[in-house]
């Protein structure tokens, strides 16, 4: 039997051609992630001419792994580290300029984005530990000025802070004395315990978003249920729905 060729390192390891295209809010710009000089960076075309595509960043140091629209379509989005340490900066590069700002310019600091919406669609939620390295505080960014306002301090060691389409906090996760999560509710800068799952189901009950108005909530429990959480004066339940 004759022997196999090995598949090239470079077939597994090496850069894509291009991917993770993203559409613009408007519908009339394509972005994707794809090398310039052997380093992945961010690309823009018009939907109707991809061949016209261009790169709108030039990094040559790590690759960009992330890239989105803002929601309100002004700018790009992306991730980028400076040697491998994960302390990710937060970028905006405007498509039509090429004008890139780092909008969390902090030695030492991982940034997060975490929540953005079409209601509020100037700002973004990010996470940041800079006031402590173990635990990510949440501020709401203007992505013209770059300006920061906390809207979260993370004194209570959660791991996640989830926000409404107005950016505002509503719930958040800790570990439970099990292994599990701990999920509690934020209402108006209060906290109260919401309720526990188990490790074997953490990972299948997640709260996913809200509506519009920020009242019912959907929840995906650990059979995979499709839930409410619905929204009165003293704590949040569910009723099923179909799946």
């Amino acid at each position: 039997m004759s022997a196999r060729a090995l598949i090239p390192r470079r077939k597994l390891f090496g850069n894509p051609t291009y991917v993770g295209a993203k559409l613009s809010p408007d519908g009339q710009w394509l972005s994707w992630l794809a090398p310039v000089d052997d380093v992945l960076n961010v690309w823009v075309s018009p939907v109707d001419s991809i061949a016209a595509g261009q790169p709108v960043t030039r990094t040559r140091g790590r690759p960009i792994n992330w890239q989105t629209w803002s929601p309100d379509g002004r700018y790009i989005m992306f991730l980028n580290d400076e040697n491998g340490d994960e302390n990710l900066h937060l970028f905006v590069v405007d498509p039509r300029t090429m004008e890139l700002r780092d909008l969390t310019p902090l030695a030492n600091v991982r940034a997060m984005p975490t929540h953005w919406s079409h209601i509020v669609p100037d700002k973004i939620a990010v996470s940041l530990n800079d006031r402590d390295p173990r635990w990510h505080d949440v501020y709401v960014l203007d992505l013209a000025t770059g300006e920061r306002s906390l809207v979260w301090e993370n004194r209570q060691e959660f791991h996640y802070v989830g926000l409404d389409w107005q950016l505002k906090p509503r719930y958040a996760h800790s570990n439970a004395p099990d292994g599990g999560t701990r999920l509690w509710r934020i209402d108006d800068g209060e906290v109260t315990h919401w309720r526990d799952t188990s490790y074997e189901a953490y990972i299948s009950t997640q709260p996913w978003n809200f509506d519009a108005k920020g009242k019912p909530m959907i929840l995906f429990d650990d059979e995979w249920n499709l839930r409410w959480a619905l929204q009165n004066e003293t704590a949040l339940t569910f009723h099923d729905v179909a799946p």
